[in-house]
């Protein structure tokens, strides 16, 4: 899809990109990530981030990542990785809400580990 229009006025209108024939609409808000991180869970450190207030190191490898402006519901759109031989996760859905979620890494065995790099990226309307 190529850019070929742009409209929208003030601060508070929809933004819409329309394809090359026009036949087809994106809207940039809703493409846009909402909140992103680069996270060392080794030192509890945030290197970069957009939209993160804070993350609380709950134990090893179990942290909880809360966003400075809410999402509009509990259900964003959440990607996590991490670095070599990991696996990542929630336990539950209950451990999303719409201002922080808990995310846990393992090492290849399964054993809980903090992790130099994690990354968090959100997509969903904010509140």
């Amino acid at each position: 899809m190529a850019l070929t229009q742009i409209t929208g006025e003030g601060l508070q209108s929809t933004l819409a990109i329309g394809s090359e024939g026009g036949a087809v609409t994106t809207s940039v808000q809703q493409g846009l990530a909402k909140a992103f991180m680069h996270y060392d869970a080794s030192t509890n450190t945030i290197d970069d981030s957009l939209n993160i207030s804070t993350v609380r190191d709950n134990a090893t490898g179990d942290f909880d990542i809360v966003v400075t402006n809410n999402y509009g519901n509990s259900t964003p759109s959440l990607m996590v990785a991490t670095g070599y031989q990991s696996f990542i996760g929630h336990q539950q859905k209950s451990e999303t809400t719409s201002s922080e979620t808990r995310i846990r890494t393992d090492n290849a065995a399964s054993a809980a580990r903090d992790r130099d790099q994690t990354m968090y990226v959100g997509h969903g309307d904010l509140a």
